[in-house]
């Protein structure tokens, strides 16, 4: 199994097994720390991934929140048509590259969260 490969792997697992229907639309809090005096370069490597992620067919919403609080404090709010497109957006150059970036810049582990919506 190549790295990107087992890298897919670890992130789109949890989230495939959070999805009863994987064909429908889902959203996710992605919430993170990033290191003291990391925020700038955080952001940065960001802003590069988001324009042509928010280009992606399959992309509902993709915002990057940052805790009025606590300026290390990151949640990303996105929304998926399906998992499908969740993981052609994990595979994008851009993103590898965003991951490679920022993953010394990160103060703790990402926190998850799969929300699907309420049918009524």
């Amino acid at each position: 199994m190549s790295d990107q490969t087992h890298e897919d792997s670890a992130v789109i697992a949890p989230i495939r097994a959070a999805l009863k229907d994987p064909s429908k639309p889902f959203g996710m809090l992605v919430q993170f720390r990033t290191k003291v005096g990391a925020q700038a370069r955080w952001e940065a490597a960001f802003a590069k991934a988001a324009i042509p992620t928010r280009k992606e067919p399959g992309v509902l919403d993709y915002i990057l929140y940052r805790s009025g609080s606590d300026a290390a404090t990151y949640v990303l709010y996105e929304r998926w048509r399906s998992l499908a497109d969740f993981e052609a957006h994990v595979r994008m150059p851009y993103i590898t590259t965003l991951f490679g970036e920022t993953q010394a810049l990160a103060a703790s582990a990402v926190e998850v969260r799969v929300l699907v919506p309420v049918e009524g």
